[in-house]
Order: C-alpha cells, then structure tokens, then sequence
C-alpha cells in the first residue's frame, strides 16, 4: 500500500466502502464503489490530491456530476483515483496536468446524484472503467496525520505562552 492522503483535510466519513441502502434511490443492498467524506461548514471546502499524478479526465459523468480523474504511477503500477459531486466552476486542474499530493484540485460540491454537498472519492487498481470493478476501499489506502490529544493542544499552548513571557523578560533585561 502507498501513501494516499485524505482528500478532504478534517472531513468525516459519511458513507463506507461497500453495500448500503442507497441515499438518493432507496434501494436496498447497493454496492457503493467509494467512500462519501463531508465537513462542517460545507461551503468552499478544497478538494486535494490524495497522491501525486496526473490529471485524466475533468467534466461531468452521469450520476457522479463534475468529477476529477487523476491516474497514480504507484511503484510501477497503474492506480487511478475519482473525485465526484464536484462544484461547478471549481475545476482547478487540466486534463494533461502534473499534480502533486495535497494540491488543491476543485471544492467540494452537491452535483449529480447527491443529497447534500460531499465529496464521494474511489481509488481503483488500475484504470477507472464503467462499473468500477478494480476499486478498492480508500479507507484502507489512507496514511493520516495522528490527529493530536486535548492534552498536546494544551501543552503547546502553553509553550508558546512560557516563550512569551520568556521574551518580555529578556527585554526587560535588556534596558
């Protein structure tokens, strides 16, 4: 496995990987190709690249609305990761283009077939293909940051406050 990144800094998972009662249509026992990440508030959210690659396909694709293709060189292997329920105008990117992991690509939208603004994201070993039948769960692809303890945010606060006032002694010192 590889380093994809989070393509939404902070988002929660909204949907898994897998079988589920679709949201739109109800049907029960719908597989679903990818994982559905949001974020409180919703508005402008930047969508990134989850690895560096190159930009293969941008526009709109039936129900997923505007979607960004991005194909991954993966120590050798062919790897290809979707980005869909964009929102319109948002596309920062080309087809074509050279893109780096954590590049902001587009903002996150309520395109196509979708109940609310989300990114709906897939990682396919391989190349996307009409019914997805390379994708893999991205959750199980995903390096995260350790996110840090209540205890960490106050230490580091507190640090910064001892530096502080560490500072204003010295330039009392000094006159």
């Amino acid at each position: 496995m590889t380093n994809f990144i989070e393509p939404i800094e902070n988002g929660r998972l909204t949907s898994k990987f897998g079988w589920r009662t679709h949201p739109v249509t109800g049907k029960r026992n719908s597989r679903h190709e990818g994982c559905d990440y949001a974020r409180t508030p919703n508005t402008n959210v930047s969508i990134r690249a989850s690895a560096s690659g190159t930009v293969k396909r941008v526009g709109a694709l039936s129900t997923y609305g505007n979607i960004i293709i991005i194909e991954h060189n993966i120590n050798g292997k062919i790897m290809e990761t979707l980005y869909a329920h964009l929102k319109t105008g948002s596309m920062a990117v080309k087809v074509g283009q050279q893109v780096k992991q954590g590049q902001h690509i587009a903002v996150m939208g309520n395109t196509g077939s979708s109940t609310a603004p989300h990114l709906h994201f897939e990682i396919h070993n391989g190349r996307w293909t009409t019914g997805q039948p390379n994708a893999v769960d991205p959750e199980l692809w995903i390096t995260r940051k350790p996110k840090k303890t209540a205890q960490q945010i106050q230490n580091e606060k507190d640090e910064a406050e001892m530096k502080e006032e560490l500072a204003k002694l010295k330039a009392e010192q000094a006159k």
